[in-house]
C-alpha cells in the first residue's frame, strides 16, 4: 500500500472502507446513496466523516483511483473551529429537506454542505487518503463503515470518534496510530466484541483522559486483556465506558485509578452463548473508587424473565457520590420496587430509564412506585435539606424517559398534568389519585424536572413541533435543563422552545446560559443514537 499526500510532512488519514462501489459506505443503506429516509429522528443516519480543527486550511484527498481533490475547511457560526465534512447519502439533510437542520451554519449564517459520496464506478476494495495543511485535532465519523482500523498519522490529534468500523478491525495496531500521542480521548463503536485486549504499548497516549469501546471489545479473560493494568497504562483517565462490552469483573487494580470520575461497565444486549448468570463481579472489592461520580453497572442483557433484579449487592458499595441512577437499557428491570440503594446515593441528580417504561402500564408502575418510594421516606422534606442534616437527593431531581431517538417505545404517565385534590404548594402534597397528578406534586413541591412523551396531538404548540421534537429549555434558579418531549417542571421555572441546534445556542446565547449545556446535550444525544446503531 502506498499513501499519496501533497506534503509528506503533512498530517495524514488513511481509510479502508467497506468493500463496495463508493468511498464512504452507509451502515443502513450500503451502496443505495440516493436514499432520502423517513423523518424519523435516529433513523436513516447519513453516515459521514468530520474533521475539526481550529485554524482555516485545506484537506488533500486521493482516492486511489486517479481522482484527486482539494476541499476548504469551513467556520463554522460563532464557533472557533473550522470543520469539513464527507457524507454518504447524497442528501443534504440528516432526514429529509423539510427537516432541521443536521450539518451546521457557516460563519455567515448559510447552511453548510458537506462533501458528495465518491463513485468508483465498479465495486472493489478501495483506500482512501486524506492529507491536510492545518493541525486536526479531531476525527469523528458517524455510522460508517470500514473494513479495517484506519491509519492515523495527526500529531495535533487530541479526539478520535469511530463507529461502525466493521467485523474486520479486531485490535487496533499501535502502528496505525503513529505519530497521534496527543490523543486525549477515544471513542471506537464497533458492536462486534472484536478487541481482546488493550495493548500495553498504548502506554504512549499518556495524555488520555476518555476512553470509550463500546461493544468493541470481549474481556471475559480478565488477566490477558490487560484491563488490570489499565491504571499503569492510562494514568490519567477519568472516563472509561466499556458498554455493550464482555467484563467479567471489577478489578481491584481499578481502585488505582485516581481521577476516575465516570465509569460504565454494564454489558449492553444478551449475547448468544454468554452465560446470563455471569453478571459483572463486585467480588473483589469493598467499595468502588470514591472518586467516581457517575457508575453504570445496569445493562439489558440479564435483563429478561431469569434476571430483572436491581443489582442488591450494590449496597454499601459507596454509591454517595454517584449523581445519576441509569436503567435506560434495562428492559424487563422489576418496577415493582426501587433498589434501597438509591438512599444512599445522596448526590444523585438525575433518574433516567428510556427503555425500561415500554408500556403505558410500565410506566404507570414506575411513577406510582417512585412516588411512594419518596414520600414514604421519613427524611423526605420540601427542601434540598433532608430531615437527616444530609443533602436530600430527591428534591430537584431530573427524571428522563423520554428519548426523540426512541420515542415509539415510550408511553405518556395516565392522567393530566394538574395539582390533586387539597395540594397547597410547601405545605401539601394533597391526594393525587393519577401519575400526571403525582407528577405534578414532584414538581412543584419538590422540584424536582420529569421529561415524558409529549400528548398525542397537535395542540401539545404545533403539530411541526411534535414531529421534529424542539429542545426544550428550562431554567430553573441556578439549573439549566435541556429535553426532548414534554418537560414538566415548577410552575415558576421559564421555559424556551428550540426548533433546531441553531435555534438552540441562540437561546442560550440570548439568555446569558451556558452554551456548553447544550453542545454536550448534543453531543450525548448522538452518542446514544449512534451506540444503539
Amino acid at each position: 500500500m502506498r499513501l499519496i499526500c501533497k506534503d509528506t510532512n503533512n498530517s495524514t488519514f488513511t481509510m479502508f472502507p467497506q468493500r463496495g462501489r463508493y468511498a464512504l459506505s452507509n451502515y443502513y443503506y450500503g451502496d443505495k446513496v440516493s436514499i432520502v429516509p423517513d423523518p424519523t429522528q435516529g433513523a436513516g443516519y447519513n453516515s459521514n466523516i468530520e474533521f475539526r480543527s481550529y485554524s482555516p486550511g485545506f484537506c488533500y484527498v486521493d482516492y486511489g483511483d486517479g481522482t484527486k481533490e482539494q476541499y476548504p475547511f469551513v467556520k463554522r457560526r460563532g464557533s472557533s473551529i473550522y470543520s469539513l465534512i464527507f457524507r454518504s447519502l447524497d442528501i443534504e439533510w440528516r432526514k429529509n429537506p423539510d427537516s432541521t437542520t443536521w450539518w451546521f451554519r457557516k460563519e455567515d449564517g448559510s447552511q453548510y454542505i458537506p462533501i458528495p459520496n465518491h463513485d468508483y464506478g465498479f465495486v472493489g476494495d478501495h483506500v482512501v487518503s486524506f492529507s491536510f495543511s492545518n493541525d486536526v485535532y479531531s476525527v469523528v465519523s458517524g455510522t460508517l463503515r470500514m473494513r479495517s482500523f484506519p491509519i492515523l498519522d495527526i500529531p495535533d490529534l487530541s479526539n478520535i470518534s469511530l463507529s461502525g468500523i466493521g467485523n474486520g478491525a479486531g485490535n487496533i495496531p499501535i502502528d496505525r496510530i503513529k505519530r497521534s500521542v496527543n490523543i486525549n480521548s477515544i471513542y471506537i463503536s464497533e458492536g462486534n466484541h472484536m478487541i481482546k485486549s488493550i495493548p500495553e504499548e498504548w502506554r504512549s497516549l499518556s495524555k488520555l483522559s476518555t476512553l470509550v469501546l463500546g461493544g468493541s471489545c470481549d474481556f471475559r479473560d480478565t488477566d490477558n486483556s490487560n484491563i488490570r493494568k489499565l491504571p499503569e497504562i492510562f494514568p490519567n483517565l477519568s472516563y472509561l465506558d466499556l458498554a455493550g462490552s464482555l467484563t467479567k469483573v471489577y478489578p481491584r487494580e481499578w481502585l488505582n485509578f485516581k481521577n476516575l470520575n465516570t465509569l460504565i461497565i454494564h454489558s449492553g444486549n444478551r449475547q448468544d452463548g454468554y452465560d446470563p448468570d455471569t453478571m459483572i463481579s463486585m467480588d473483589e472489592i469493598d467499595k468502588i473508587n470514591p472518586t467516581l461520580t457517575k457508575f453504570l453497572h445496569l445493562g439489558n442483557w440479564y435483563c429478561y424473565d431469569d434476571q430483572k433484579d436491581w443489582h442488591p449487592y450494590m449496597l454499601g458499595k459507596g454509591l454517595e457520590n454517584i449523581n445519576s441512577m441509569d436503567f435506560s437499557d434495562s428492559y424487563d428491570i422489576d418496577l415493582n420496587k426501587i433498589p434501597e440503594y438509591i438512599r444512599e446515593m445522596r448526590a444523585m441528580t438525575s433518574v433516567c430509564g428510556y427503555l425500561a417504561l415500554r408500556s403505558l402500564a410500565r410506566t404507570d408502575l414506575f411513577v406510582n412506585n417512585f412516588y411512594e418510594y419518596i414520600i414514604g421516606w421519613d427524611s423526605i422534606t420540601m427542601s434540598g435539606n433532608a430531615s437527616d442534616g444530609k443533602r436530600n437527593q430527591f428534591y430537584g431531581l431530573r427524571v428522563d424517559f423520554y428519548s426523540s431517538s426512541y420515542k415509539s417505545y415510550h408511553y405518556r404517565p395516565s392522567g393530566i398534568f394538574q395539582a390533586p385534590s387539597g395540594f397547597v404548594k410547601g405545605i401539601s402534597n394533597g391526594d393525587p389519585q393519577t401519575p400526571m397528578e403525582k407528577i405534578y406534586v414532584l414538581t412543584n413541591n419538590y422540584n424536582q424536572t420529569w421529561i415524558v412523551k409529549p400528548e398525542d396531538t397537535a395542540s401539545f404548540m404545533s403539530f411541526r413541533r411534535y414531529m421534529h421534537d424542539p429542545y426544550i429549555v428550562v431554567v430553573s434558579g441556578k439549573d439549566v435543563i435541556i429535553g426532548h418531549g414534554d418537560v414538566l417542571c415548577d410552575d415558576n421555572a421559564l421555559k424556551y422552545v428550540a426548533y433546531g441546534e441553531d435555534d438552540l445556542m441562540d437561546i442560550m446565547s440570548d439568555n446569558g446560559l451556558d452554551i456548553n449545556i447544550a453542545i454536550d446535550y448534543i453531543e450525548n444525544e448522538r452518542r446514544e443514537v449512534e451506540s444503539h446503531g
